[in-house]
Formats: C-alpha cells, structure tokens, sequence
C-alpha cells in the first residue's frame, strides 16, 4: 500500500508541502490524513478541520491541473461548549520560541459590549507577538456568546504580518450593541505594543 511509502507526523498523518505533494513523487494527500504546513513555523501540523480539507482538496486538484499551489495555515481553529467559547490561531509562546522568534506574551481581560447591555460578557484574549519587531505571531480568545469571532481579525493580522500597534489602530466598526467602542482585539493588541 502507497501509506507506507511516505513520510509520516508520529501520530500517522500524511507530511505533505506547500503544494500537498507528499514524500512519494506524483501522490498528492488532502483532508484529515494529511499534514499542513504551518505558515509561521515552516513545520508541518496536523489540523484536521473541514476548513483545511475542502481547501486542500480544491488545491490538489488545482495543482494536478498544472496550476501552482501553496497552501498553509495559521492552525486557526475555534470551538464552543457548555457555554462556553475558545479559539486560537498562530502560534503559542512555546511554539514561536521554538520556531525561531523571541516571544512575549500579554493577557487580557474585558468585556464583549458595554457593560450596561445585559449580554456583556467575559471575554479573554491572549497574544504572542515577537518582541523584537512587534509583529503578531498568535492569539486565543476564550469568552462566551459570540466572543471568538474576533479570531478571523487576529488571523487576517498574522497573516499579513501586522505589527500589535497597527492592528491597535485598525479601523474597525463599532456600535454598542456589537462590541464596546475599543474592540478587545484592540485593546490586546495595544497592551502588546
């Protein structure tokens, strides 16, 4: 069988590149048997999410059509149980110290909408940047009620390379009934500066 002719994580996902090209010449891998490459760290993850399989599998196809292909993930990845929500993206403090970077880390604890609405609620956030540059390296939001939302921004801003100041500065919409008027993205992202 073809599985045991490529290389392999420990836990048995298929390494594959940038372009899904796994170890063995001409064999393509996608979905939730293969690896990804980690956009920050070059190393491969295994993040099996419907997100990452239908874009591997349309790049797959892409790339057995002639076309380039690269295609890496930030491991972005959010959740909600009991109530309660949390998501992440990027990397951890751990991770980027040992992807290289010289990692800080800040935490954060406010409020999803002013405090007179009476669905306010608890949201914390926690960013890595490199304290070297400022650049964003990753974050995770734990909250309630539509708190990790805001994981598509921090996303957005590591991928782009922002610095924590100028995602402070992002223009982003406000009014009361969605968000306090410093969204907490911002306000973390102004502690981190």
């Amino acid at each position: 069988m073809f599985i045991n002719c490529v290389d392999k994580l420990p836990n048995g996902a298929i390494v594959t590149d940038s372009a899904m090209q796994t170890s063995a010449e001409s064999i393509y891998a996608a979905g939730d048997c293969s690896s990804q490459v980690c956009e920050l760290s070059g190393m491969s993850v295994f993040v099996p999410l419907g997100t990452n399989a239908n874009r591997q599998g349309r790049f797959v196809a892409d790339k057995i059509l002639g076309k380039e292909v690269e295609y890496k993930v930030l491991q972005t990845a959010m959740l909600r149980t009991i109530g309660c929500e949390a998501a992440r993206t990027g990397l951890t403090e751990a991770q980027a110290s040992k992807a290289g970077y010289n990692p800080g880390g800040i935490t954060i604890d406010t409020t999803t909408h002013p405090e007179y609405f009476e669905y306010s609620y608890p949201i914390r956030i926690k960013v890595c940047y490199d304290l070297d540059t400022k650049v964003l390296l990753g974050a995770q939001i734990f909250g309630k009620k539509e708190s990790v939302w805001r994981i598509g921004i921090f996303a957005c801003a590591i991928q782009n390379r922002m610095k924590s100041d100028e995602l402070g500065k992002l223009d982003l919409g406000y009014a009361p009934p969605f968000t306090e008027v410093w969204d907490p993205v911002q306000i973390a992202a102004n502690v981190a500066r």
